[in-house]
């Protein structure tokens, strides 16, 4: 529409009165301005151009307006008909007098005068308590500020849920806020984007009228905050006061209330331009239980009788307000609840009483509501003796039938279409919804009910309209006129459209050769060929089978049409492809731009060459003409990941099949930076024929070929001979692990010895280096063990293995050149850890038969300087010896077979990724039992139980004892202290940096659990601890036994030797500052007078053989179990007959209860990741070699 001769300068009200199409379309226009239903307003620097949008019934609606030279002209794209919609008036309204700058006629306003109970009245105590820290942040920006209007913009980021799959960013939070709406409750308008449509009462409102009120005051921010929490306070004890006034000492009395019933009424309305009203009526309960006369609910009445109002009438109360609302008129307090003038926003009280009705019919009046919707019928019947033919637009409801026309039917609303029949015989109302697609149409031919045609028209009526007549409703004809009826079985269309990042899907269903869309509610009709009319009818149940299942594979009912509910590609791949093999049909998903998928198949091209302990690997995968390349491909295999982007634009769909045999091992895949290309360890064959089986060209060298052979030749661990120079005979399960050492040696892999303490690893390997000497092997194999076990490898040496010769590479005389060491020509040089991580360099360039790491555990620490030294040295085998390759968490087996199988876990980050957080954090059944088949054939472990029947009975039992009081005392000061000042600690520098100062305090609790002593030499009290111990020791001793006390403090051994000493007991003792420990141990196995033996728990948990003794006390519990388990383990071992009793000494409500729980944790970490051997043998077939190694 064109209003000429106007400019922008020009606009006045009664210019946009002409311009509205009706007074009444001015009127909703001028209250959508006032209840600031405009969501956005752009206006061009001139004034020339505008654009808005604006809040509808159903939607968002785009207005433009232009002013040129022949005057304005406005478009909107609601569903109105007209030119000049409401949506264009209320924008008009807004630009005359919010932009241009006029004050509207007679129009007496007052300025924002708000105060803090204004805003109390608008959002809650929380949002304004959040808005004070927005506006200290200064994050409020006051963006425009009218007499009617004001906009703000809070620097928050806002998200929204753009689609179900996905969450986007909208931008800042921004607040709308107008002035004139009549709502009494809420005399503001409020809008805020974070909340989406309707009254906002969240944080960015409660900030933006903050700010204002700040401007206008003149108040500082901290001052406006102080005295909002002190109105809270004065509120809240003014309610605790007013409790307290209304409690009442005497008896009850009886209180009379008035209660009420509530009726809802229909009547017929005398005005010519409504036909009913719809009211609310209450009676007042009697005394003598009868009802009062009748009147109308009033607000005046809600606000006084809120509380006794039933929740499911309140609903219907506040619908009755919401409706009155929105029709300008509800002004007054006495304003009676009567609806006369019925819009399209009233479906929703409607569906409300409808569903009160269900619940309770004797509440309404005059009036029902069936559950049923109406649906339409159109019925021709012939009136022979009038020769005519007459065409009735009908309604059934349930069994009812009514004629519909303007005199007795009224329509209420739009979408959904609402019908109010008055019923004569019952003199009520029946009001219900209309099932139909094109409401306006019926609303037309309401009042072309009763048509008469002639008889000899009625064939030609029929030909032409019937298909028009049939898409509003069912078609009923006279019995010589009936169509032909049809049945087909519906097969399931879905149409794609681009839609967003996404795409829209649309069901249609194929019966024979027509096509219907699911949401169309009529059957199909049709002419065939001969022109004859065919109606085919739909097979309803079957379609909505088909909908209930497009519903169970992630899609999504957006009302008008379907959506993915993953992610789009996904869909269009494996959704796709499922519901095909189910009978529907696809179209579209080639012309989709947004979402596509490539074409071709994938092709991988793989060659395979061999390194000394790696496969290289070479490739890339084809997709058509477009080469990806191979470590691109791996990449998103291992993150699970479906598709690779093309250059096209496309998706390459990475196969299913593929994601089965690889993911979670192409990671464990290491990158030559060199060359790009991809490497696998010697260990990772499997994984090697994973990928060749799944690739279209392959090449692969002689050395691989080899190996392959040599795996297929595979059966199980062959038996081999034991070395004719071994003195002494290995046990039955000492011969097995031998056996297996061979199996690793074979196949050029790395293995872990892990069997318990005291089963005789040692001479294990020294067997297996015996044998190797005696096959000619001439090249020198390297042994690093911890300083404490030096002394027991060169005894187990000279006992079984004497034609071994062995240079000891330690101490302070040790030579310095490795020339000098190699022409010692010995079979063995065994060294210490600390020994190699200062002599690295003489040992780096040499290549040794084998490295062999006892006690490994000592490198769990891959960052650690020895871990890094032990990782350079080279040799053609590696074997690791430990009872504890998990002392504390997963990542320790990752840096031993770092040492052993390089690659076989793959890098540091990608185990700590994958398998490590999600074992010990997450508990991940899964990956546990994935990391356990991978190591699986690289680590054997049998306990003592299990392969020595012999071996006597060990109890382990715990003795706990209570703090002397003074202990206590100290025990409690120190733990306040220690928490005080971890908790500053934490606050000034983060938990990181206060990890040392955490382990400081704990330590110093465990040593006060021990003796007070300990952290302070003037204590003079006692230890209930030591009591406790001595006790028992002394009791034990004066038995004949010998005893083994270890503990992690020097400080405590050096208690213990006091009261040794005091009492006259003998006892031998070992710290890691003895030097001569070998005769410490030999004095204390051989002297029947040496009853006891003081061990420092790290110094002498390893490598010693106390079998003399059959009782050990652990006067302290360490973190690590299996560090007690080690030191138990010095005398229940191989040669030991007595029966060994372990006593724990545990302090009541102390650390060390705490350290009891975490040592139990621990050894379910060992127990679900190591498996242990069940029999004597490793057994391994082929089978278990191709399944494990996968």
């Amino acid at each position: 529409m064109v209003i000429k001769k106007m400019q922008p300068e020009d606009l006045t009200e009664n210019d946009i009165r002409r311009f509205a199409d009706s007074k009444r379309i001015f009127g909703r226009g001028e209250s959508y301005y006032r209840r600031g239903k405009i969501r956005s307003m752009d206006v061009s620097r001139d004034k020339k151009e505008i654009t808005a949008k604006v809040d509808g019934n159903y939607g968002i609606y785009d207005v433009e307006i232009y002013f040129d030279e022949d005057g304005i002209s406005a478009d909107c794209d609601c569903p109105y008909d007209g030119y000049g919609c409401k949506h264009i008036v209320a924008v008009l309204l807004e630009f005359l007098y919010e932009f241009k700058g006029d004050k509207k006629d007679n129009e007496d306003e007052e300025p924002w005068d708000i105060t803090l109970e204004d805003i109390r009245g608008h959002t809650s105590k929380q949002s304004i308590l959040d808005a004070f820290d927005l506006l200290k942040e200064k994050k409020v920006e006051i963006k425009s500020l009218t007499n009617k209007r004001m906009t703000a913009e809070i620097d928050e980021k806002i998200t929204r849920h753009t689609y179900p799959w996905q969450k986007d960013i909208v931008g800042n939070a921004m607040v709308k806020i107008t002035r004139g709406n009549y709502n009494l409750s809420y005399p503001l308008g409020t809008e805020c984007n974070c909340t989406g449509y309707g009254r906002a009462d969240c944080k960015h409102v409660a900030a933006s009228l903050l700010a204002i009120f700040l401007q206008k005051n003149k108040k500082q921010i901290s001052e406006v905050k102080e005295e909002f929490i002190s109105q809270i306070r004065s509120e809240r004890f003014n309610r605790f006061t007013r409790e307290l006034d209304s409690i009442s000492l005497e008896e009850p009395k009886v209180k009379h209330t008035r209660n009420y019933m509530f009726y809802f009424k229909a009547e017929k309305d005398t005005r010519p331009y409504s036909k009913f009203s719809l009211l609310i009526e209450k009676r007042c309960i009697l005394k003598s239980c009868g009802l009062g006369t009748p009147s109308q609910v009033t607000t005046k009445f809600l606000k006084e009788y809120e509380d006794t109002i039933p929740n499911n009438r309140k609903r219907i109360f506040n619908s009755f307000i919401w409706s009155l609302e929105n029709e300008e008129r509800w002004r007054s307090s006495s304003e009676k609840l009567i609806k006369q003038n019925f819009k399209e926003s009233d479906s929703k009280l409607l569906a409300e009483m409808r569903k009160l009705y269900m619940a309770d019919p004797h509440a309404f009046e005059n009036c029902v509501f069936p559950s049923e919707k109406g649906e339409i019928e159109i019925k021709i019947s012939e009136e022979k003796k009038r020769k005519k033919s007459v065409l009735k637009l009908m309604v059934n409801i349930g069994e009812k039938k009514f004629q519909i026309n303007k005199k007795n039917v009224t329509f209420l609303g739009k979408h959904p279409l609402w019908v109010s029949i008055f019923e004569n015989e019952k003199n009520g109302f029946i009001i219900f919804e209309l099932d139909c697609s094109q409401p306006e149409i019926i609303k037309k031919l309401a009042g072309f009910s009763n048509a008469e045609l002639e008889l000899n028209q009625l064939n030609a009526f029929i030909e032409k309209y019937y298909l028009t007549l049939s898409a509003i409703g069912k078609i009923t004809l006279p019995e010589n006129y009936d169509v032909e009826e049809q049945r087909f079985e519906p097969v399931p269309r879905l149409f794609l459209r681009d839609y967003g990042t996404s795409f829209s899907i649309e069901l249609r269903f194929l019966y024979d050769k027509q096509e219907v869309l699911y949401t169309q509610k009529q059957d199909i009709v049709f002419k065939n060929d001969r022109e004859k009319i065919i109606r085919i009818q739909r097979d309803r149940e079957k379609e909505k089978e088909y909908f209930a299942n497009l519903l169970d594979h992630h899609t999504t009912d957006c009302d008008d049409f379907l959506v993915p509910a993953t992610d789009p590609y996904l869909w269009l791949v494996d959704v796709a492809n499922d519901l095909i093999t189910r009978g529907y049909e696809i179209y579209g998903a080639s012309e989709l731009l947004n979402t596509r998928i490539a074409p071709h198949e994938p092709k991988l091209r793989l060659e395979v060459s061999s390194g000394i302990d790696w496969f290289d690997l070479k490739g890339d995968v084809s997709y058509g003409a477009e080469k990806v390349p191979f470590d691109e491909i791996i990449s998103h295999v291992n993150n699970h990941e479906r598709f690779v982007k093309l250059s096209d634009g496309t998706r390459g769909v990475i196969p299913k099949k593929w994601l089965e045999k690889l993911s979670g091992t192409v990671g464990l895949l290491e990158r030559d930076e060199k060359n790009g290309n991809a490497k696998a360890s010697r260990s990772q064959i499997a994984l090697v024929e994973a990928l060749l089986d799944i690739s279209e060209k392959s090449r692969v060298d002689k050395r691989f070929k080899q190996m392959k052979e040599k795996f297929s030749g595979f059966r199980e661990i062959r038996n081999v001979s034991l070395p004719k120079k071994l003195d002494g005979e290995l046990r039955e399960y000492q011969k097995a692990g031998y056996d297996w050492l061979h199996f690793l040696k074979d196949f050029s892999f790395g293995g872990c010895l892990a069997d318990e303490m005291g089963l005789g690893k040692t001479v294990q390997a020294l067997s297996l280096l015996l044998y190797e000497k005696e096959r000619g092997i001439k090249t020198p194999s390297l042994v690093v063990v911890p300083t404490s076990l030096v002394f027991n490898w060169v005894n187990e040496v000279k006992k079984f293995t004497p034609s071994l010769k062995v240079y000891i590479h330690h101490g302070s005389e040790r030579v310095r050149e490795g020339k000098q060491i190699w022409k010692k020509k010995a079979n063995i040089i065994l060294t210490t850890y600390g020994t190699l991580r200062n002599d690295a360099n003489i040992f780096k360039n040499k290549k040794f038969h084998y490295v062999i790491l006892d006690e490994s555990q000592h490198i769990k620490n891959p960052l650690s300087k020895t871990a890094k030294k032990i990782y350079g040295l080279k040799s053609k085998h590696k074997l690791a010896m430990t009872g504890t390759p998990i002392e504390n968490n997963s990542f320790e087996l990752w840096s031993q077979f770092a040492f052993l199988n390089p690659g076989l876990l793959g890098n540091m980050d990608y185990f700590k990724k994958n398998f490590a957080k999600s074992i010990e954090k997450e508990k991940d059944e899964d990956k546990t039992k994935a990391l356990k088949n991978m190591i699986n054939p690289f680590l054997l472990m049998r306990k003592k139980e299990m392969v020595a029947k012999d071996l006597p009975e060990k109890q382990i039992s715990v003795s706990y004892c209570e703090m002397d009081r003074k202990q206590r005392e100290v025990y409690e000061f120190w733990k306040s202290r220690i928490r005080n000042e971890i908790e500053t600690t934490i606050k000034e520098e983060g938990f990181m940096k206060s990890r040392f100062k955490i382990l400081q305090g704990l330590m110093k609790l465990r040593q006060i659990c021990n003796h007070p002593v300990l952290v302070d030499e003037s204590f003079t009290g006692d230890s209930g601890k030591l009591n406790m111990l001595m006790e028992q020791i002394e009791e034990v001793i004066a038995e004949g036994h010998k005893v083994l006390v270890f503990s992690s403090f020097v400080k405590m051994l050096g208690v213990f030797r006091g009261e040794f000493e005091r009492k006259g007991i003998r006892f031998s003792y070992l710290d890691g500052s003895t030097r001569n420990r070998k005769q410490v141990v030999e004095q204390f196995q051989e002297d029947p007078d040496m009853r006891a033996f003081l061990i420092s728990l790290k110094a002498g948990g390893l490598g010693l053989n106390l079998t003399e003794a059959d009782y050990v006390f652990i006067v302290d519990p360490w973190w690590n179990p299996a560090a007690e388990m080690q030191a138990i383990d010095r005398t229940h071992r191989i040669g030991q007959e007595k029966n060994i009793f372990v006593y724990k000494a545990i302090t009541k409500d102390s650390i060390e209860e705490k350290i009891l729980q975490l040592q139990e944790s621990k050894l379910d970490l060992v127990k679900n990741v190591i498996a242990v051997d069940d029999g004597l043998f490793k057994k391994l077939n082929k089978e278990d070699i191709n399944k494990l190694f996968a």
